[in-house]
Order: structure tokens, then sequence, then C-alpha cells
């Protein structure tokens, strides 16, 4: 920023100051070419257009000198004098204008606006061209004015004519051109433009200013080297930059001998022109052409062939979109046949190819033919075709019934033809290439009923080496695909078909140079396959050199090229190639270009590999038959109350459809019918019941069975009855049994409270008769409940007392019957099932005591009658005495 900053500070102080400041070093270089210009250049120009092109030449003579100083200055000097440099070169380009020499002309222009961008960066260019124009005067009239008119007169000129490629072919001079003239076919008649057009032309032909004009077809060369052609090289070469004039004095002239043809795009205005060789042809005749752009007609390309024979050379016309006479290029409005031009293939092959195949020892064979066609240096489509016959084996195509999986069948060889055509764009950038190819293929074999047309679409990334061809990954997807080839029926609706199935594939693809003009090209890649283990298949061929007339041999290996088996194929085939194809070769290339712009740095062809595909089977059915419904077995003699389950579960599809179920109730007293919608629906009968139920399948394709129906019959069941229910005996003792006695008729079960299971009756009965022992802790009232199969109940109760035990004294004794008077003596006893133990003395008051005592002292005051009384809760009471006397003495 800094450095453009400072460019336009110098810029604003050289122009202001331009009459202080000392002389620019150009200045005498620039005054020369003004004073040519002002004093030796003729108007108008077309009138003495040999003293003017004269004149031009000395005036680029003179600005040559001032650009090899120009070269070596400094930044600083390059600064101060670029004023100078760019008035020089606008003076060139506005003389090139007018003598209508139109490489010079834009050669001039760019080196001055290159000048100019180099100065201040990407500012407007046209306005600084202007400013750098101002303040100078040529032919006592501003320069900025001069470049304005010309340019714009100039410019007018260019779009009233037709943009015209001429090619020249020659045969081995350097430069061949001064052979040709061009001029006005009737000049008394021509147009100024036209006698300007034609006679800057035929000089610019034999006597060309610009000495390295052919530079520009090598600019791509001089990139891949590191070099940048720059206009200024199409004048001279600085000598500063060695390497760059070394490769232009070694490298490029012999590039251009070998270039076929050279390539000149013009400006033609309207007009007949004559082009004629330095010695006429032997018939006298001069080829000519007819412009006429607002007709919308005139040629887009001039083929121009000189054939050198001793001394002579002679010249014709030719292309293959022409017609009639070879030395008469029509002019028409027919653009079907100038477009046609564009389509003549830059390479052609042919391949014949026989081998044999390792899995079935037997013999295959292809031939195919391509053709590549460079539409421009970017731009190739390239077409081929290839017609194989193939031997391999595959699994037999049979069916049987039932049907039988193919991989259970043995495999059989076969033969068959494929037929494959591929085409597609081609797209190349420096030694990068782009390619897209639609395939087609037809597959046929004998075993099918017809043949399948399969499709892929290829994508391919390369690499393009000058020396030794070229090498990337490709990627295949499948876009037509899944055709049946054959059908077999093995059931009534139901049919096995083949079809046949595409394979994605991923690989690398190559075309290497080997030794000399032998080649290896082919492919090898990874295939998108479920049913393989192997997933690999590719060729490799090798391209031995011509042996004659561009017949070169051919061998090659194969591996699973096209029909990808149950078994891996390989093939080793011999053949020949009748053309050159993609050779990388540099000088088969140049010999196979057929124009400059056609070059050998353009798109190469790429190797396309082989739709692959496998067979596979399925089964499909064609109609439908009715499902058949199976309701189930009747049944009867039920008992009520059973769930019953109707089975509905031998129901069938002839097809093999699922089926959806639908009962209904025909008759009976009314259900709750459960999972009626289901194999299996269910429900509760009742007692003496006579049921009947209906089933209706159908299948996924809404087609109905005919109904099936099933009967239900169950047994009357009576209300049960309770005969007997009693307790023997009613009344017990706590920690006794009583005996519970019962008896049931139409009963299925009893129920009594307090025992913990049913009763059932016996076999073949519906009484029920027992006993069933207790042993209540307390008064308990029994319920039983006898239930027949419907559930209808009787019920009954039988109470049991239960009473407390009886209190029992097991003893009551004391340790002495007399005692003195004032003594003590001990009682002791020990009850049972006492609730309440009473002591009493002589029927006195009761003293409450525990229930057994080991040792009361008592002193008795005289004779007297212990009692002991125990009572349960219930107050059942048992007493003992005990009598103690006493002695005085």
């Amino acid at each position: 920023m800094k450095k453009y900053f400072l460019s336009l500070v110098l810029f604003c102080l050289i122009v202001p100051c331009a009459g202080i400041i000392e002389a620019s070093p150009l200045d005498v270089h620039l005054d020369k070419i003004r004073d040519l210009f002002e004093n030796q250049f003729k108007a108008p120009a077309y009138s003495y257009l040999p003293a003017n092109y004269q004149v031009l030449r000395k005036m680029q003579q003179e600005c040559d000198a001032a650009d090899m100083d120009y070269a070596h200055f400094t930044v600083s000097e390059a600064q101060v004098d670029l004023n100078s440099t760019v008035r020089m070169h606008i003076i060139m380009a506005l003389a090139g204008a007018m003598l209508a020499y139109e490489d010079l002309y834009e050669y001039h222009i760019e080196i001055a606006s290159r000048r100019i961008r180099r100065a201040f960066g990407n500012s407007n260019t046209q306005n600084a061209i202007q400013a750098s124009l101002q303040g100078y005067a040529l032919g006592g009239k501003p320069l900025d004015q001069w470049y304005s008119q010309i340019v714009g007169d100039y410019e007018d000129y260019r779009s009233k004519g037709k943009r015209v490629e001429l090619i020249f072919n020659r045969s081995s001079r350097l430069l061949p051109l001064h052979s040709f003239s061009i001029k006005a076919a009737t000049l008394s008649d021509a147009s100024p433009s036209a006698q300007l057009f034609a006679g800057s032309l035929d000089l610019q032909l034999n006597d060309p200013i610009i000495k390295y004009w052919y530079l520009k077809d090598y600019t791509d060369d001089a990139r891949q080297l590191g070099l940048e052609i720059e206009p200024t090289d199409y004048f001279i070469q600085d000598p500063a930059d060695a390497e760059k004039a070394q490769w232009v004095d070694d490298k490029v002239s012999q590039m251009f001998l070998n270039k076929n043809p050279i390539a000149i795009f013009v400006v033609v205005p309207n007009g007949e022109y004559h082009f004629s060789p330095r010695y006429l042809p032997a018939d006298g005749t001069e080829p000519k052409i007819k412009v006429d752009t607002p007709a919308g007609v005139g040629p887009d390309r001039i083929f121009l062939t000189m054939l050198e024979s001793g001394t002579r050379v002679e010249l014709r016309t030719e292309s293959k979109a022409f017609t009639g006479d070879p030395h008469l290029l029509p002019v028409n409005n027919d653009e079907s046949q100038a477009a046609a031009r564009w389509f003549i293939p830059t390479w052609k092959k042919s391949d014949f190819r026989l081998g044999a195949n390792e899995r079935t020892r037997g013999l295959e064979g292809s031939a195919s033919a391509s053709m590549f066609h460079r539409l421009n240096q970017g731009i190739g489509l390239q077409t081929q075709a290839d017609l194989a016959f193939r031997s391999n084996t595959d699994y037999e195509d049979r069916s049987a019934t039932p049907f039988q999986p193919r991989q259970e069948r043995p495999l059989a060889k076969f033969s068959g033809a494929d037929f494959q055509f591929d085409v597609g764009p081609v797209v190349r950038y420096r030694h990068f290439q782009f390619a897209f190819m639609e395939s087609l293929r037809y597959v046929g074999r004998e075993s099918f009923d017809h043949g399948g047309v399969l499709g892929q679409s290829f994508l391919s990334f390369n690499y393009v080496s000058s020396r030794r061809g070229h090498a990337g990954v490709y990627f295949t997807r499948a876009n037509a695909s899944t055709p049946v080839v054959k059908t077999l029926q093995f059931d009534q609706v139901l049919f096995e078909e083949t079809y046949l199935k595409v394979l994605d594939q991923i690989g690398v693809n190559f075309q290497l140079n080997v030794i000399g003009k032998s080649y290896v090209e082919g492919a090898l890649g990874y295939l998108n396959s479920t049913s393989r283990t192997t997933r690999m298949g590719g060729v490799i061929r090798h391209v031995l050199p011509p042996l004659w007339n561009k017949i070169s041999p051919t061998y090659e290996i194969g591996f699973n090229e096209s029909f990808v088996g149950p078994k891996d194929s390989w093939r080793v085939g011999f053949g020949f190639r009748v053309g050159l194809w993609g050779s990388p070769s540099p000088a088969e290339q140049e010999t196979l270009a057929t124009s400059a712009s056609l070059g050998a740095s353009g798109p190469v062809p790429v190797f396309v590999p082989r739709v692959r595909y496998e067979t596979r089977t399925r089964v499909v059915r064609r109609g439908n038959r009715s499902p058949s419904a199976d309701a189930g077995s009747d049944q009867t003699g039920i008992r009520p109350g059973t769930r019953i389950v109707l089975n509905g579960t031998r129901s069938f599809d002839p097809d093999g459809d699922s089926l959806n179920y639908d009962w209904s109730q025909l008759s009976g007293e009314p259900v709750v019918l459960e999972n009626r919608n289901t194999a299996t629906a269910n429900f509760i009968v009742g007692n003496g019941q006579a049921y009947s139920f209906q089933l209706i399948v159908t299948d996924i394709h809404g087609l109905r069975s005919s109904p099936a129906v099933v009967s239900i019959r169950t047994l009357k069941q009576d209300v049960p009855i309770i005969v007997t229910f009693r307790a023997e005996p009613q009344e017990i003792r706590s920690g006794q049994s009583a005996v519970l006695v019962y008896e049931a008729r139409n009963a299925v079960r009893l129920r009594i409270t307090g025992v913990s299971h049913d009763i059932l009756p016996a076999a073949g009965t519906d009484t029920i008769k027992g006993t069933e022992t207790v042993q209540p802790d307390t008064t308990i009232t029994y319920t039983m409940t006898a239930y027949n199969a419907v559930d209808d109940t009787a019920v009954a109760v039988a109470t049991i007392v239960v009473k407390p035990s009886l209190p029992v004294i097991a003893s009551f004794t004391a340790d002495r019957s007399v005692v003195r008077a004032g003594e003590t003596l001990n009682l002791s006893w020990n009850t049972a099932n006492a609730a309440r133990v009473t002591l009493s003395a002589n029927a006195g008051a009761e003293q409450v005591v525990p229930s057994s005592e080991s040792m009361r002292t008592e002193t008795p005051a005289g004779a007297t009658t212990y009692t002991l009384k125990a009572c349960n809760s219930i107050q059942e009471c048992v007493s003992a005495i005990v009598t103690v006397g006493v002695s005085i003495f």
C-alpha cells in the first residue's frame, strides 16, 4: 500500500512539472517515434500502405530499443519514465490501428495498460492512460484526443467485420506464410476497409513486424516451466532474462517446426477476397472467400494448404464441410456444414481382441471402435462402442414347485453377447482432467428370454503428464438397472424373475507410456456387491508400438470384466489396434493434432471401465386368489360357565398373504366376544345354550373369503340345593373338635368359610356329601355356599358353641393336721383351668389367691376348716377343704 501511495504522489508531481523536470531517458526514443509518425506517416493509410508499413517498422524498432532500456530501469527510474513509455506505446497502438495490424494494436495497448497497473494497482486503467496522455501533442493535436478518435474508429471498424480464423497447413518450412498473398477481388469496387485489411494482412504474412508472434501459442508450455510470457516478449527477448531467451531460441523454434498447422485470428471486413500463392496453381484459379457480416453469413474458419513440389508452391483449400470446387470456399446460410467441421475426430481407433476365459475354458472375443473430438483447448468429446462375445458360468435358470433358492442350483456354462456405448465430455485444465461419461450396455444370453439394457454414469479425475500419460480415480453410479431378462412360473400366480443388477464401482484408471510408443492402459476398481466376498474387477492392456500403418499388437488380462458371477472369472486375450489412441508420446500427440488451437495440451481420451453387473432372482406374484376361512370344529356338551375359544388358525391364503379375521355371532344368547378380530376369539358359555358363530378372513388386497360357521352347545344346569349342613356336636369345650356334616345336590363345588379348599363332587355326579372336622377356638358360625356350573348359589349356616374348660384343683394340703395353740402351719395347692382362685377359713370371707402356691403360712386360733375354690371364666367352680386341729397340750 505504501508503494502505491508513493507512486501516486510521484505521478501527481510528474504531470504538472513536466516542463521543469529533466527530460526522461525514454524521451529521445519517444521523440523519434513521434517524428516518424508526424512526418512520414501518410493518409489515407490504405492508399500508402506499403510506405506506411515501413514507417511502422522503423517506429517498432525504435520502440524495441526503448523497451530494452526500460527493462533495465530501477523501480524509481521506471516510475519517473512512466508517462513516456505509456505515450510511446499508445502512439504505436494508434499506428497499428490505422494499418489494421490487430496483433500490434492489442499488444501495445496491453503493454501500456500493464505498466499503468504496475504503477497504480487496480485503479481505473483507462482513466490513468488518459491522464498520462494529457499535455502531449502529436501532429499539433493533443494525444488524448488522437487516442479517443482512433480507438473509436478502429473499434467501429472491427465491429463491422467478421472474426475469422485462418488455418495455414504447410509442409516443412519454418515460416511458410511468405508464400501466400491476399488481395481484394476487385480493387476498383473494394471498400477502403477491405483494401486496408487485404493489403495489411498480405504485408503481415510476408514481412511480419512482430518477430515472435507465435509465442502466444506456447503460453501454457512456458507456464509449466515457471516462465511467464509478456507482450514485450512478442517483439524482443530481454537479455536480462537469460532462461526465457534460451527457451525461446532452443525449444520454441523446434516446437514451432512440429506445430501443425498455424492459426491466425483476424477481423475481415465485408467483401470478396482472393488468396493466391506467389506462383499460381496449374489451373490458374484462385481460391476466394466472400464475407457478408450483416447477412449473417461468412466463414468462421478458412483452411489453406501449401504443398511444396520442388521450387513451386501450390495452394488449395480444404475442409470436409465444403463441397464442390476445391478452390472455391462456398459461403451460404447452411450452418450445419460449418458446424460439422467441429466434429471431425481428432483421434480414432478400432480394437479387435480374442481370448480365453479361465472359468469356462471358452473363447471370448470383442471388437470396438472409438473416436475423440477436441472441440477446443479445454473440452473434448469421447464416443466409443464395444461388441463382445462372452463365456462364463452362472446358476442355472430353472425353478421347481415349491420354489428352489437360486444359490442351491448347480452352475452351468453360458455364452452371450454384450454391447456397450459410451459418450461424454472431457474437460482439461492444465495438468488436470475431468471426464463425465454416460454408458449404456445391452446384455444378451442364450438362456435369457430377451436381453436387458443397463446404464451407468462415469466420473473421472485424472492427472495428465505430457510425457508419461495420465492416471486418476473414477466413480460409477447405476442409473438404468434391474431389467428383467427371464421369467419362470412355479405356481398359479407366483413367478421367478431373473434380472440384472448394475454394480457401482470406485477405482483407478490410467494410460501410461512405458517404452517408446508402447503404453499400458486399463482400470481396476472395487465393486459394490452385497452377494459376493470378492468385490474387484478390471482389465490391464499393453499396447505395443505400431508394426505397420498404425496397427499395434495388444495383449491384456481381465478380471470380472463385465458379468460378475458366483465364481471369479479371469481372461487372457490378444489382439491388435488400428489407429493411435491417446498415446502419451508427445510426438504422436502433435502428429494427431489438427490445428494449433487443437494442440497437444488439450484433453486426452480416458479409459472408461465396462458396465459390471450380476444376475439376481426374485419371486413376484401376478394375480390374487381368494383366502379360505376355517372356523374350527363344532363343540357340544360344554358345561355352563366354561370359557370357549373359537379357533380360526387353520384359515389360509393360497398366495401366502397375511389375513385379517372377523368373527360374528349368528345365533344364541348374546355374548361378549373377546378378540373378535384375531384368529382365536373367546367367550363364556351360558346354561343350556346353543350358539353359532361365523368367521370371514380378508387378505391384504381386500379379497374376502366365504363364511365359515361353527356351533357350540352347552349342558343345562339346575339350581343347587343344600340338603343338610350341621355341626355335631353343636357345643364343645375349648380344645375339642366338632364335625360339619354337609350334603348338596346340583352343585359343582362347595365353599365353607374357615375351610381352605373348595369341595368338589366325585366324577360323574352332581351331588356332594361328606364331613369336615373343625376345631374352633371360640364360638363360630360356618357358612356353606353351593355353586352350580353357571354360578347359581345356595347358602346354609351351622354354629358351634365353644365353652371354656372346667377348673381343676389338682392338690390342696397342709403340712400338719394338728398344731399347738399359737403355732403356724403351711398350706400348699395347685389348680388348672382356673380364671379365679379363693381361700377361706371356716366359711368366712374368701381371699383371692394365686392359682398355685407352694407354701402359705397360717396360724389357726382353733380347729379350722380351710376351703380352696377355683372358678373358670363362666363361673363354673370346684372346691377342696383341709381341716386342722389345735392342741392345748
